[in-house]
């Protein structure tokens, strides 16, 4: 439920957000987001007109969409969070522009980011394999629901079972498929052409 930035405690504002096959659930804030909406929801893109709500949380994710979320899930939040940043850069606002960690899924793979403009990080962990949970609690029936292919990706550990999370550092991707494939996360200018990430590294 959507309710830390101010807005109501509505239907319209919980997670997961949905724009066809996309699922999109957000840890964080906009900051400013009042002073920000309008100009950063400015460029016209046909997307914006499935925003409902008032929530913080749907704008990074129309964003995302409008810079190729579909095609490049890792590449089109990292335009959304350096539009973000620009925005409230050319606003004059000061404060850090933006708080996340988001994850996303198209139904098959599942993709996740923490990033922060300023030094402060939302958290983010994600359960070791279950398998190796299983090993490190054997007498814990509630691990033995979890099949073996089963992925946790979480803003903050739901028990303190140690062992069983890791944080990723503050600026990471997670590409969630039979593995957990992990990189770095920085933002990138819309309009610099097709990029991915891989280890950090910038290809155009």
């Amino acid at each position: 439920m959507r309710a830390g930035t101010g807005t109501l405690v509505h239907q319209t504002n919980c997670h997961p957000f949905r724009y066809r096959n996309w699922l999109f659930v957000h840890n964080g804030y906009v900051a400013n987001y009042e002073r920000l909406r309008r100009a950063a929801a400015g460029g016209g893109s046909r997307v914006f007109t499935n925003i409902i709500g008032s929530t913080d949380s749907k704008l990074p994710f129309h964003l995302a969409l409008t810079f190729g979320l579909a095609a490049d899930p890792i590449s089109g939040l990292a335009c959304m969070a350096d539009f973000v940043e620009a925005t409230a850069a050319a606003a004059g606002l000061s404060d850090p522009a933006l708080q996340m960690t988001v994850g996303v899924s198209d139904g098959r793979r599942r993709y996740a980011a923490r990033y922060a403009s300023g030094a402060r990080s939302t958290p983010c962990t994600s359960a070791k394999t279950p398998i190796s949970v299983r090993m490190l609690y054997p007498e814990n029936e509630r691990l033995a629901h979890f099949s073996d292919d089963a992925r946790v990706v979480i803003s903050e550990p739901l028990t303190e079972l140690p062992g069983l999370w890791r944080e990723p550092a503050p600026a990471t991707a997670l590409v969630i498929g039979d593995d957990v494939d992990e990189r770095d996360f920085c933002p990138i200018p819309p309009g610099v052409g097709k990029t991915t990430l891989s280890n950090g590294v910038r290809v155009a």
